[in-house]
């Protein structure tokens, strides 16, 4: 965990910034307010990254946490490709 002192301002935007990513990914899966969702980054291999997030005047705070997915990850079932590889 890293706790980074920024201004409410710079933070929120930050938080509303990472809601319109998510959304991206998944239409609709956060508000600007909150919410759980994916973002990703890059192609071979993919980046994945989940974010949970409170952006409201009572809290904010983001967890962002991270896995690698391999091309063959989302290609194949029992170690042989699927589809048109």
């Amino acid at each position: 965990m890293i706790e980074l002192p920024l201004r409410k301002s710079v933070f929120r935007a930050m938080l509303a910034r990472m809601a319109v990513l998510c959304n991206e990914r998944t239409p609709n899966s956060v508000s600007p307010y909150g919410g759980r969702g994916e973002l990703t980054f890059g192609v071979n291999p993919t980046v994945v990254f989940r974010v949970i997030f409170a952006n409201t005047g009572a809290e904010q705070k983001m967890e962002l946490t991270s896995e690698v997915e391999s091309a063959c990850s989302t290609r194949c079932a029992a170690g042989k490709p699927v589809g048109n590889g």
